[in-house]
């Protein structure tokens, strides 16, 4: 049994990834030039977009995509906003050195279900630990069976000593059937990071695709749908339903479906989220550019409602005020 305190060092290097809808985990970790990382996995960051990061001190920066092996399910994030010589002190992982043994106890580190971490639940999903065994290493993957639920996706899967072995990719409909990158993938973009340093990788190619109907002549009733594609990842299919109770007023449910099918990696699975959002707009409709802001506060977990946006539009083409106040649940998923 490893030394405890090992775990608590390597936790440190342990983060909090959130991109888009996806709620991860990820570790830090450094290329042979030196260069500090978040590793992840792909699918996790897959949306593009500027992933938000948090360590288990409570530290937050915002990321940026800068390698990715979609093959692998591997992506590595550069750290912003920190000043110069900051980077050192962000713990990271050493890579294992050797080969991965069919035995060789092991450690998953991330936050399983971590969007339920409040209330009685705080302070037990996120920084989480899992044992298992390497239950077997092939060319591509490694097999666990230790226990990996969605949130450990990205995290790292550590030995004895603490070292990075790799990093969960996704599991079967089974009892603790899990798979890991291998070390040599993690290394293998390491190296493509150092190669080409400070490019950015840019988002997955896809689009928005829209297509709105009124459904009266006064347009107190409307419904809309779009449909977002992924390359690679995920297709997203939303549509909304409103009303006008009132003058100046909108009522409007929001249903939101995802599938996703990595090519060649698994079954198509599918989450869905509700959402309801009540609107007041002080005058008629909005002409020319407009300026907003919102706030998203985390509410407790999944029962009930799981997020809430308050928004304010101010609309300098045809000067009013909008309010918005949206409830959704379950809100963001932890992916596999």
């Amino acid at each position: 049994m490893t030394d405890p305190a090992v775990l608590q060092h390597a936790l440190d290097a342990v983060v909090v990834v959130e991109a888009g809808e996806a709620y991860c985990s990820g570790a830090g970790v450094r290329s042979a030039a030196g260069s500090l990382y978040v590793v992840t996995a792909y699918h996790c960051v897959a949306d593009g977009g500027r992933p938000y990061l948090r360590w288990r001190d409570g530290t937050a920066r915002r990321g940026r995509v800068v390698a990715r092996q979609p093959a692998d399910d591997l992506a590595l994030i550069h750290v912003d906003d920190a000043a110069p010589g900051a980077a050192a002190e962000f713990a990271s992982l050493t890579m294992q050195d050797g080969p991965v043994v069919q035995g060789a106890e092991v450690w998953g580190l991330g936050h399983p279900f971590g969007l339920l971490s409040g209330g009685r639940l705080a302070g037990v999903l996120e920084w989480s630990v899992t044992h298992g065994v390497v239950s077997a290493a092939g060319g591509y993957v490694i097999q666990t069976d230790a226990a990996l639920n969605p949130g450990n996706s990205g995290g790292p899967l550590v030995d004895d000593t603490g070292a990075l072995i790799g990093v969960v990719s996704r599991k079967l409909k089974a009892d603790n059937l899990a798979f890991v990158s291998t070390p040599a993938s993690v290394r293998s973009l390491l190296d493509s990071a150092d190669a080409t340093k400070d490019r950015v990788v840019g988002p997955s190619i896809g689009g928005s695709y829209g297509l709105g109907l009124m459904l009266d002549a006064d347009q107190s009733t409307w419904g809309g749908a779009y449909a977002w594609a992924a390359i690679r990842d995920r297709l997203v299919l939303d549509a909304s339903l409103g009303l006008a109770p009132a003058a100046g007023w909108t009522l409007q449910g929001d249903v939101h479906m995802m599938l996703r099918q990595r090519l060649g990696h698994g079954a198509l699975t599918a989450t869905f989220d509700l959402g309801a959002q009540l609107g007041w707009d002080s005058g008629e409709d909005a002409r020319g550019a407009w300026l907003g802001g919102a706030a998203q506060p985390k509410l407790g977990a999944r029962v009930g409602f799981n997020s809430v946006l308050f928004g304010v539009w101010y609309h300098p083409g045809d000067p009013h005020l909008s309010l918005t106040l949206q409830l959704a649940w379950p809100g963001r998923i932890g992916v596999f």
